[in-house]
């Protein structure tokens, strides 16, 4: 309580409505009873919440946040989340710093990625999907011991240009495949033709994730083509 006092005051702020801030806060934050408690005595999620109370105990319009989910379990993760939601949906404009791109997916409306001080990508994140767009298809084949057949079907879909098994059929599942669509088809018509063509157990039009993106970009250093490329080609690890 102490702390949040002394911070509340350098940023402007006093009086009773600065005591009664701190106490409403905490509780919304989950930490009631701690206002007696040395910053020490908490734990690192704890002390990330403190941080982040420190941080807007000023009803500021631009707020920047480096890390804040770091030593949170998932629970308070969210309840985080939805405050800082709750801060952008009042109106305030918030830099959020992480290497976790997940979050940035979830979070964020235009993302900065940057690499060894370089910029790789500036832009929503519909642009920057749509900009690294793979267009890729993934299916899993009904029947366990089809998967040829439904290869043979599914490259003979216009709009398709190619079509293989990326991880074998199990006992509990069918073949998982992965389809090529050319440049300029739509999406929603080729899946749907798709899906028709063979006897599939799901069907999913793959797009990439920032860490895709990023990993391609940083790991190659290749064209945007070759990048488009190996995202279609995906990951051993993206199979398993």
């Amino acid at each position: 309580g102490d702390f949040l006092l002394y911070i509340g005051r350098l940023k402007g702020e006093s009086g009773p409505q600065l005591k009664q801030w701190i106490s409403e806060w905490l509780e919304r934050v989950e930490l009631p009873g701690v206002e007696r408690k040395r910053c020490d005595e908490l734990s690192k999620g704890m002390q990330q919440k403190v941080q982040f109370l420190a941080t807007i105990i000023h009803d500021p319009d631009l707020v920047i946040l480096d890390e804040p989910f770091s030593g949170l379990d998932p629970v308070n993760r969210r309840l985080l989340r939805d405050l800082v939601e709750s801060l952008h949906q009042a109106g305030k404009t918030i830099i959020f710093s992480t290497h976790v791109l997940e979050q940035a997916e979830q979070l964020c409306e235009r993302i900065f990625l940057i690499n060894n001080g370089k910029k790789l990508l500036d832009g929503t994140l519909e642009e920057i999907r749509a900009e690294h767009d793979p267009r890729v298809i993934e299916v899993e084949a009904m029947d366990t011991h089809a998967s040829d057949a439904a290869v043979q079907s599914i490259t003979g879909v216009p709009g398709v240009t190619a079509a293989r098994v990326v991880a074998a059929a199990s006992r509990s599942s069918g073949a998982l495949i992965r389809a090529s669509m050319a440049e300029g088809g739509g999406r929603a018509a080729v899946g749907g033709d798709v899906a028709a063509a063979a006897s599939l157990r799901r069907v999913e039009v793959r797009r990439p994730t920032l860490e895709d993106i990023f990993v391609s970009l940083v790991d190659t250093g290749d064209s945007e083509d070759s990048i488009r490329a190996q995202l279609r080609e995906g990951s051993a690890q993206e199979v398993a």
